[in-house]
C-alpha cells in the first residue's frame, strides 16, 4: 500500500511539473496529490479502512489520469535502472527517488512546487515561492517516512553508479522535465539514496 501510493504520488507530481501543456492534467494532479496525502497514511495504518482505500483508489486515478497525458519524468528515469539493476520494486524505488529529484529540479519547479504546498495548507502565499517549494518537498519526505518507506537503500553498489547514470541520463533525455538530467547529478542522487 505505502509503495503504490507514492507511486500514484510521483505520477501527479511527475505531471504537475512537467513542462508539456496539455488537457486537464494540472487540475488531475491537484486531486490526486491532495487525496494520496490525505488517504496514504491512514490506508496505511489500518488496511481495513474502506474509506481510505477509496481515496487512494480515486487518488491513483486522478494520477494515472494525469501522467498519461504527458509522460513520466526523471524519478522514473532513475528509479527504472533500481528496478532493474537491483530488482527494486517501482513504487518503492520511485519513493526512494522522488524527494531528490524534487531537490535537483526545485529552482526550475518552484513555482509549481509551492503551489502544491499551498494546496496542502503547508504555508501562506506571503512566505515565498522558494520557501513553499521546500515545505513541499519536506511533506513528501514526512510522508514516505510516514509510511513506513526506508530513505535509503542498501541493495546499491557504488562500481554501478556510472553505467546506472548513463541509462537515467539516456533515458530521461525524452522526458518532458523542468530539467534534464546529467551524469554527475544522477551519481550523487545514487549515493545519496545509498546512505
Amino acid at each position: 500500500t505505502a509503495a503504490t501510493g507514492m507511486d500514484a504520488l510521483t505520477h501527479a507530481i511527475e505531471a504537475y511539473i512537467g513542462i508539456w501543456e496539455r488537457g486537464t492534467r494540472l487540475e488531475d494532479a491537484r486531486i490526486a496529490v491532495k487525496l494520496v496525502f490525505e488517504n496514504l497514511p491512514d490506508a496505511c495504518r489500518d488496511g481495513g479502512n474502506r474509506e481510505a482505500r477509496d481515496g487512494m483508489t480515486m487518488g491513483a486515478y486522478y494520477a494515472g489520469m494525469a501522467i498519461n497525458q504527458v509522460n513520466v519524468g526523471n524519478v522514473h528515469a532513475i528509479a527504472h535502472q533500481l528496478g532493474g539493476k537491483y530488482g527494486i520494486p517501482h513504487g518503492l524505488a520511485n519513493a526512494l527517488v522522488l524527494p531528490h529529484v524534487l531537490e535537483f529540479c526545485r529552482e526550475e519547479a518552484t513555482p509549481r512546487l509551492a503551489e502544491l504546498a499551498l494546496l496542502l495548507g503547508l504555508g501562506d502565499p506571503a512566505e515565498g515561492q522558494g520557501q513553499l517549494a521546500h515545505k513541499f518537498i519536506q511533506a513528501v519526505r514526512d510522508l514516505r517516512t510516514e509510511v513506513g518507506i526506508p530513505d535509503h537503500s542498501d541493495r546499491l553498489r557504488r562500481e554501478d553508479y556510472h553505467h546506472l547514470a548513463d541509462l537515467a541520463v539516456a533515458e530521461g533525455e525524452g522526458y518532458p522535465v523542468p530539467r534534464l538530467l546529467d551524469r554527475q547529478s544522477v551519481i550523487g542522487i545514487l549515493d545519496r539514496i545509498a546512505g
